[in-house]
């Protein structure tokens, strides 16, 4: 370009307006950004409101279905109370069913049923019968609020009572039950968690998501201890469909996505990139609903919406803040993105053009040089150590019983110690040499030498490296053997392998882990 074409007018006034158009795009982008977030932070506001309504709602349920039972457990029985049914053996199990509706009451699905199932007992005694029978009535007194939850709650599956004294009181929306007692209901964290060794402030807990017994899809279980005194009698619960929680995540409209996490940062409602149970690597909060970013530059807000249980965060990725902001100035931006695409474009075919020239010439497993590699870059060693009349040494490694190590330990372990062996042999190279897979468990190293008597020298010094390579199954040492030669003047590197190979197979002859050099031809 001539120097005097920087002074003609048009020129001048089109590079000028060239800077006003993207002043303009980047003052309009970074407004845009600072109304993205603020819209992103008013519409987490009202989703924490809903959340937290939704939530203390459902907790409320269950700190009245707590009282009800306390309340009876304490209570003396009333004079001419009804016995419970007859128990019914149900498999290893006994059973009993018990009504949610009194008969002759105006209530509607008078034909709901709660069910009270438990292991069979061996040889109890009376006081335990007596004991089991005043719990069981007074799980039985929570049905006013189990019938209330059914009619008003439709997100709500099944609410229970699992005893210490090894019984559950289930109460299903569904009628059909799926779920009867089992002692792997004392391994869920509904269990652990809320039990008084890892509860002593007898607070509500969460556990889950997890897919519902009864196939009735994702559900959360909250869950609340009942304390008799410092006597822990079992918990009360809730299984809680997440769709309802998913719509609530989801109300109104800003960029990012806003995730229910629990208190081991794990993803109760999804994300269209993320499932349920999936770590939620979010900054932890300082008190403030303010914006806190990441190493990713991924910004996030955070807000409790139960307490040590469950928190509602947004997040926000770098580039969906950027494309939202660049979608709201997307008028000052067509021009600079029109002319921008062709060197966008033209940058990433140059850099697809190298990637797939890179992928050709590398080894997809060890990630050295393959043959091919080796092949096409040697030339240019091979003519540089002619003009400077230095020799030039090749030498060809092989695993040292590597089909044995794949018969014992199966071939993912063989892969992962050709990983590690490419590791450490790569980091062992000097500038000037090349390493390749040449094929299988076998490695070539080239080496460009001031003197042809080092070449034994750096070929040992590599086999030593090796040897930093494990089997991971019981952590022995690699071995490897080879043989090392010197190229004749204008020999090829395939006939110099062949060469090697030779001095290869006396090195195993001999015992292996060792080098036999050959000289030169």
């Amino acid at each position: 370009m001539p120097p005097n074409l920087l002074r003609r007018p048009a020129f001048f006034w089109i590079a000028t307006g060239g800077v006003v158009m993207l002043l303009a795009a980047a003052a309009s982008f970074v407004h845009q950004l600072r109304e993205v977030q603020l819209q992103a932070e008013h519409n987490f506001s009202s989703r924490t409101a809903l959340v937290q309504k939704f939530v203390t709602l459902n907790l409320d349920k269950l700190e009245v279905m707590s009282l009800l039972l306390r309340q009876h457990y304490h209570a003396p029985p009333a004079p001419g109370a009804t016995a419970l049914p007859a128990t019914q053996p149900h498999g290893a199990l006994w059973e009993i069913q018990l009504p949610l509706v009194l008969p002759g009451t105006d209530e509607g699905d008078a034909q709901r049923m709660a069910v009270v199932t438990g292991p069979m007992p061996q040889q109890p005694t009376q006081q335990q019968q007596q004991q089991q029978q005043r719990e069981i009535l007074a799980a039985a007194a929570m049905a006013p609020q189990i019938r209330s939850a059914f009619k008003y709650d439709p997100d709500v599956f099944r609410l229970y009572y699992l005893s210490a004294q090894k019984f559950l009181y289930l109460a299903s929306r569904s009628g059909d039950e799926h779920v009867h007692f089992s002692e792997a209901l004392y391994q869920r964290r509904y269990w652990s968690a809320a039990g008084p060794a890892n509860n002593p402030a007898r607070r509500t807990v969460l556990h889950g998501p997890y897919p519902d017994a009864g196939g009735l899809g994702m559900v959360v279980t909250f869950a609340q201890p009942v304390h008799d005194g410092d006597r822990f009698l079992g918990i009360v619960a809730l299984d809680l469909g997440v769709d309802k929680l998913q719509r609530l995540t989801t109300v109104g409209h800003s960029a990012g996505s806003s995730l229910l996490i629990d208190a081991s940062e794990g993803l109760v409602t999804s994300a269209a990139d993320m499932t349920p149970g999936q770590p939620v690597r979010a900054p932890l909060p300082d008190g403030t609903l303010r914006w806190q970013k990441d190493s990713d530059g991924t910004r996030w807000l955070h807000s409790q919406v139960a307490k040590d249980d469950l928190s509602l965060v947004h997040r926000l990725t770098r580039n969906t803040l950027y494309a939202a902001a660049a979608a709201r100035s997307v008028d000052t931006w067509i021009i600079v993105l029109l002319s921008g695409g062709l060197f966008v474009l033209a940058l990433r075919l140059r850099r697809a053009v190298s990637e797939v020239q890179r992928l050709t010439q590398i080894d997809p497993l060890t990630q050295v040089l393959n043959r091919r590699g080796l092949q096409q870059r040697a030339q240019a060693v091979l003519a540089l150590a002619r003009r400077r009349r230095l020799p030039v040494a090749l030498a060809i490694y092989d695993i040292d019983h590597f089909k044995k190590i794949n018969d014992t330990y199966g071939h993912p372990i063989g892969d992962e110690v050709l990983k590690q062996l490419g590791r450490h042999l790569q980091a062992g190279l000097r500038k000037s040499d090349l390493f390749c897979r040449w094929g299988g468990e076998e490695f070539v190293l080239l080496m460009v030498l001031d003197h042809a008597a080092e070449a034994p020298v750096v070929a040992e010094r590599m086999r030593q490296i090796a040897q930093q390579s494990r089997i991971p199954s019981d952590g022995s040492a690699i071995t490897l053997s080879a043989g090392v030669v010197v190229l004749a003047e204008g020999e090829s590197i395939d006939a110099a392998v062949t060469r090697a190979d030779q001095h290869l197979y006396a090195a195993k002859a001999a015992g292996r882990n060792r080098i036999v050099f050959g000289g030169a031809n």
